[in-house]
């Protein structure tokens, strides 16, 4: 297991039962030369069936709003949720939380000191 299962906790410990989550971007020089945007084909072949459906959803939705709001935003999570169709839930094991906690496991995002979800 690893580090894994300890972020994942770490990060449903922290956005659990929150109305909304600051989102911005996670900026890494080397990942950002070398890696493949999340709506490129690359991504949908070899990403989504190993991080999942709602991961990835999030994912490339989330880049979507990051590139038109560049200082990051509020996302409120029940609509996100709802919009993705991970149901209306917050709590620990809602869907969209262990998505969320999912992302953190697998360095797509993190959670930093501020509690908020930077996103690669």
């Amino acid at each position: 297991m690893g580090t894994f299962q300890p972020l994942a906790q770490r990060a449903t410990d922290l956005l659990a039962e929150r109305p909304s989550v600051e989102l911005f971007a996670w900026t890494d020089e080397v990942i950002d030369a070398l890696g493949h945007d999340p709506h490129d084909a690359y991504c949908e072949q070899f990403w989504l069936p190993i991080v999942g459906p709602s991961v990835y959803l999030l994912g490339r939705r989330f880049v979507i709003w990051l590139d038109a709001n560049p200082d990051g935003l509020t996302v409120p999570l029940v609509p996100l949720s709802a919009a993705i169709g991970l149901g209306q839930g917050t709590g620990r094991n809602a869907p969209l939380i262990r998505s969320l906690a999912r992302m953190v496991a697998f360095g797509l995002a993190l959670v930093d000191p501020g509690d908020r979800l930077a996103v690669r």
